[in-house]
């Protein structure tokens, strides 16, 4: 089971990076300050199929790989077993998540 990635949280302005949508980082707050780029990877068969079934795509952006889903919902799925979605999620497990985002009506 995967555990929600709280991340690293910066010592200046106290946010969480955040991806870039447009570009292949992550940032805080702070002002041309550059984090190291966590790249999402492809789930395994089960959590690929959990993924689709709730409404996601998977797509890549170089070698950063992550899931789309309703409402812009963005997932990513790390190589230390652990997961991070965009916006911030209150779900500790990826399962718990997904079946959240079955519940959330599409408009």
């Amino acid at each position: 089971m995967r555990t929600y990635f709280r991340g690293t949280i910066c010592p200046d302005c106290r946010q969480a990076p955040k991806k870039n949508p447009f570009e292949l980082r992550w940032e805080c707050a702070c002002e041309g300050k550059n984090w190291p780029l966590d790249c999402g990877q492809r789930g395994t068969p089960e959590e690929h199929s959990e993924l689709k079934n709730a409404g996601f795509e998977i797509t890549s952006d170089g070698a950063d790989v992550y899931y789309v889903g309703p409402l812009g919902h963005i997932v990513w799925l790390f190589v230390d077993s652990t997961w991070r979605c965009a916006p911030e999620s209150q779900h500790q497990s990826l399962e718990t998540y997904l079946e959240y985002m079955k519940s959330v009506p599409v408009l």
